[in-house]
């Protein structure tokens, strides 16, 4: 475990693991040291404003301090067990520190043209979802006759009851088709 100013392993001497108790964020006690400025220390972590009168009086962060031990504990174990050639080679896992590694990029990021590549993204995929969007049809909204809503009528053959009061005389639509198939 390391502190993540200096990048240097915690130790029980020099390089204790203290707590800034508003924030709770972890550092060693020299990078402490040299970050308090008037009785005051601004984490670097989220820039939180502390009062800090003795770096001895911040908590020390146990947790850290019991996991640095458990890893020189096994890192030792291990180099015996590698010596002796018994059991698995754990060099790999145990010199890799346990934090979110972050990578940097091979080559510096230009915002601009970075920017540009994205928006070139974007245009470029809704171009194409247009593309692949299906046409739709043009089709014509039927017209409708709502003059049958208006009102009542009867067929004066059948007494089929139908709308619009204006029209009774008028035949049904099943009359009339019989009456066209009788002629």
């Amino acid at each position: 475990m390391e502190c993540s100013i200096c990048m240097l392993d915690y130790h029980d001497v020099d390089r204790v693991p203290k707590v800034l108790p508003k924030c709770g964020h972890t550092f060693c006690v020299d990078c402490i040291r040299a970050l308090v400025k008037d009785g005051k220390i601004q984490c670097v972590e989220c820039r939180l404003i502390q009062k800090c009168s003795k770096i001895a009086s911040l908590p020390t962060n146990f947790a850290i301090f019991e996991l640095t031990h458990i890893i020189r504990k096994l890192k030792k174990e291990n180099e015996t067990l590698k010596n002796s050639g018994a059991g698995m080679d754990l060099s790999h896992i145990l010199d890799e520190p346990l934090r979110d590694e972050v990578k940097e990029p091979e080559k510096p990021i230009n915002k601009k043209e970075n920017c540009r590549i994205t928006f070139a993204d974007l245009f470029q995929q809704s171009v194409s979802m247009k593309k692949e969007r299906p046409k739709t049809a043009r089709v014509k909204a039927p017209t409708i006759n709502y003059d049958h809503l208006m009102g009542k009528w009867n067929c004066p053959q059948c007494t089929y009851e139908n709308s619009y009061d204006d029209y009774q005389c008028q035949i049904c639509g099943y009359c009339e088709v019989q009456d066209a198939q009788k002629n």
